[in-house]
Parts: C-alpha cells; sequence; structure tokens
C-alpha cells in the first residue's frame, strides 16, 4: 500500500493530528507546511472523521493497515445489505456483488489514498438508507390497505430512522476527507431517485418517495456534518479552483479513449495507471448482461445500467461532448479533476447488476427445474446474453 501520497501527505498530517490531540489542541492551523496552512479546514486532513480515531491510538503503518482492513469490510457489509435489504436479492448473488465491491480493481488501486478508500466504503450504505427510507416515505405518502391499521406515528418513525442513519452515512461521507466522490455519490443516488420519480420500481411504487428521501437525508448530513463543511467552505474561496477549473484542467487524469478495456479488464503485462483502473474481475461482466435477460427488476437494472453507461462515459473527460456539458451547467462539477475516478461508480454498478444477474440465473433456475418450455426460453435467452457479452468483452 506503500505510494507517495501515503508517505509525504498522509503520514506527516496524521502525525501532527496525534501530536496536537495529544496536547490538547484542536489542529486548526499547520505551522510546518509552507509558511503555514489551515489544517482543520483542509476537509482532507479528516480531523472530524470518527473512524480515524485508531491513527491516534497506533502506529502509523499498522492503523493504516488496520484501517483500510476495516473500511473494505464495511465496505462489503454495505453492499452485503443493500443487496438484501435494498434490492431484495437472495444471498449468494448479495455476497457476490459484494466481494466484486470490495475486492474490486478501484479500491486496490486507491489502498494508499486513505481518504478516497473511506469515502467510497460508504457509498453502498448511502444507497441503502435512501431505498429504505424511500420505502417508508411511500408508506407515509400513500399506505397500503394491510397498513391502514398502522398509526401514522409508528410509520413516521420508522421513516424517521431510515432518514437519520442516511444523515450520519452522509456526514461521514463529508467528514472522510474526498469532496470528489461525496459528490459523485450524492450526484448519482439524485440522478437514480430522478429516475424511480419517472418509473418507480416494485418495492416503493410512490413517485417523489426517492427524491424526499434524498433531499432530507443530504440536508440533515450536511448539518451534522456543518462542523467540518462550514470552514472548508471558507477555506475554499482562497484556492485556485474559486469559479472552477477549465475544461482542461478538469479533465486531467480521464482515461485515453484508446486504453479503455486496458482500464476494464484485466491486462497481464502490464497495469494501468492509478487514476484508470476499473477492474471487476472477469466473472462480474457476463453475470452483469445476464442481469438484462433474467433479472425480474427491471427498472433497478436499469438505473444501474444508466449509472454504469454514465460512469464510463465521463471516465474518458473531454473525449465526449458529455463532459463538457456538465462542466458547464452542472453546479461544482467544475471543481474536480480525474474524471477516472468516476471508476468508482462504475464499479458499484458493475456489482450491482452482477448480483441481479446471478440471483435471476439462481431463481429461474429453481423455478423452471420442472416446466421444460420456460426452462428453454431462459436457457436461450442466457445463451444468447453470454454471446453477446463475450463478444463485447473480446
Amino acid at each position: 500500500m506503500m505510494s507517495y501520497d501515503l508517505f509525504v501527505y498522509f503520514f506527516p498530517a496524521k502525525s501532527f493530528l496525534r501530536t496536537a490531540l495529544t496536547r490538547g489542541e484542536l489542529p486548526l492551523w499547520n505551522p510546518d507546511t509552507f509558511f503555514g496552512a489551515p489544517f482543520l479546514a483542509n476537509i482532507q486532513m479528516a480531523v472530524l472523521y470518527p473512524p480515524d480515531i485508531i491513527f491516534l491510538v497506533a502506529p502509523f503503518a499498522r492503523a493504516v493497515a488496520a484501517s483500510q482492513t476495516i473500511h473494505l469490510f464495511l465496505a462489503g457489509l454495505g453492499f452485503l445489505l443493500l443487496s438484501r435489504h435494498g434490492w431484495g436479492l437472495g444471498h449468494l448473488g448479495a455476497v457476490v456483488g459484494s466481494l466484486i465491491f470490495c475486492g474490486s480493481g478501484f479500491l486496490g488501486a486507491h489502498m494508499g489514498h486513505l481518504n478516497q478508500v473511506h469515502a467510497a466504503t460508504w457509498l453502498p450504505w448511502l444507497f441503502l438508507m435512501v431505498h429504505g427510507a424511500a420505502k417508508q416515505v411511500g408508506r407515509l405518502l400513500r399506505p397500503a390497505t394491510a397498513e391502514a391499521l398502522t398509526p401514522v406515528w409508528t410509520r413516521f418513525g420508522d421513516a424517521s430512522l431510515w432518514v437519520t442513519g442516511g444523515a450520519v452515512v452522509t456526514a461521514l461521507l463529508f467528514t472522510a476527507g474526498h469532496t470528489q466522490e461525496t459528490y459523485y455519490a450524492l450526484l448519482t443516488v439524485g440522478a437514480e431517485a430522478a429516475v424511480f420519480t419517472a418509473a418507480p420500481p416494485a418495492r416503493s411504487p410512490v413517485r417523489g418517495s426517492h427524491l424526499l428521501a434524498v433531499g432530507a437525508i443530504t440536508t440533515l448530513g450536511m448539518l451534522l456534518a456543518a462542523a467540518q463543511l462550514v470552514p472548508t467552505l471558507e477555506l475554499t474561496q482562497y484556492g485556485y479552483r474559486v469559479g472552477g477549473m477549465s475544461l482542461d484542467e478538469a479533465g486531467s487524469y480521464a482515461i485515453d479513449r484508446t486504453h479503455i478495456l486496458e482500464a476494464l479488464l484485466p491486462t497481464y503485462w502490464n497495469l494501468p495507471a492509478q487514476e484508470a483502473t476499473g477492474y471487476t474481475g472477469i466473472v462480474a461482466l457476463p453475470l452483469a448482461f445476464a442481469a438484462f435477460a433474467v433479472a425480474r427488476a427491471r427498472r433497478q437494472v436499469f438505473a444501474l445500467a444508466v449509472m454504469a453507461l454514465g460512469a464510463l462515459i465521463l471516465c474518458v473527460g473531454v473525449y465526449t461532448p458529455v463532459f463538457d456539458a456538465l462542466h458547464r451547467f452542472v453546479p461544482m462539477f467544475s471543481s474536480f479533476r480525474a474524471p477516472g475516478r468516476w471508476l468508482l461508480i462504475w464499479t458499484f454498478a458493475v456489482a450491482g447488476l452482477a448480483s441481479h444477474g446471478l440471483d435471476a440465473l439462481r431463481v429461474q433456475r429453481t423455478t423452471t427445474r420442472h416446466q421444460f418450455a420456460n426452462t428453454t426460453e431462459c436457457s436461450a435467452r442466457i445463451a444468447s446474453t453470454t454471446a453477446f457479452a463475450a463478444l463485447v468483452i473480446g
């Protein structure tokens, strides 16, 4: 995990933080950087990120290993719970999708970037909380007949629990120290909520419930993280990114369009650049294609496919007009560079599609065991989809 940033950036930062807190001081200012620089206001220092307490009680090398191990476990657990309780998938699909996500090339490539791994950990948890809150908000807006006898305050309490959990996750996202991945996560979950407003999924059929959940969770999460966000917002007024970066700057560290396959597939002769690693595993891709053929949750599969395709398009930066349009018109989009980091969203979406695909294959095998016609039709769909997946991969 040793890298340039880990050694010359995070090591001295965590050491300074530990020294200051040991003296009983809140580290607002670091006199050892340049001629002095703000410390707490620099969100990458993650001064207020609760899990980083491990750096105060253990030597740096051991703390890094323990912290990254814990975060990978939490990332996998979050994806597992999202698959089971957010998407309603079986155990096998949930476990495999979880392993694909937390064992991905993106997280592996960024092991030396503490804040990127820490922020990425909370992405599946954010989706889990939004889906849970949307379902409960839908019950409030249009309770089902069987739930009519349930007191309103009980349903309101259930919705409040999910919203509160989502706010805590959002606050962890903000304080983890990587605003770019936080921005991508919130932008993606908001886009999914917009898709579900037009075409709500069966598990949350009330239109607008996802948007309400996202709005409430984001607002409360920002309030919880205000101690970090307020000084950071003040500091950004003095940075060179005020008003946004130029298109060329914002598009730096994108994936070269001629090397897109090297970023997504295994290359046994060399490794792609750190910011261009989106390997999810050969097993994941056919399973992701299978989701289109046999998965029952069509609208969720469609939403994940839009995420994957959108992230892939944005990964190549200025090579498509999409990046230029978002750079011009979407607030804060021009504040970030390295479009290759959209591979986090690609990884999440592919893992989600693979979970749906494997779960659908398992269900089809169980339900059509004694139905020859259905089995033949299912087999034909799976075979054609697998053939198409092999063609695309090839």
